[in-house]
């Protein structure tokens, strides 16, 4: 079966998004994510979540909008062998997502891909 594993979504301010968006759906407070903590994140325990992205130092917009599916190892691996039959490029890095590399050094798990579709929009895909 294949799951949204989670939303990303860019905000100037990531932590009165999540709050608002938290008050709004009723749910339990976001907590801080990502290696600098200036990510938020609103779970909705059943293991999907929205994840709030910040804009860069400078004030431009990174632009991390993106959907996340969640999959077993075994459509991973599927999924990695049809992508590379189509010649459709992708990485393990939302930042560079042409590498051609799978693993999934942040979080554990099996594996984790990013790659952007042909209309511009970002994608990943996580075991």
């Amino acid at each position: 079966m294949i799951q949204v594993d989670h939303i990303g979504v860019t905000a100037k301010d990531t932590r009165s998004s999540a709050y608002h968006l938290a008050k709004i759906l009723g749910t339990s407070a976001p907590v801080a994510d990502g290696p600098d903590g200036d990510m938020y994140r609103i779970d909705f325990g059943h293991g999907t979540f929205v994840l709030f992205n910040p804009i860069d130092s400078e004030g431009q917009r990174i632009d991390l909008a993106h959907v996340a599916f969640r999959v077993t190892k075994e459509q991973f691996d599927t999924i990695v062998g049809r992508m590379k039959g189509m010649g459709v490029p992708f990485g393990n890095r939302h930042d560079d997502t042409k590498n051609g590399q799978t693993e999934d050094f942040e979080l554990g798990g099996a594996g984790r891909l990013y790659f952007v579709d042909e209309n511009g929009h970002l994608f990943e895909v996580t075991c």
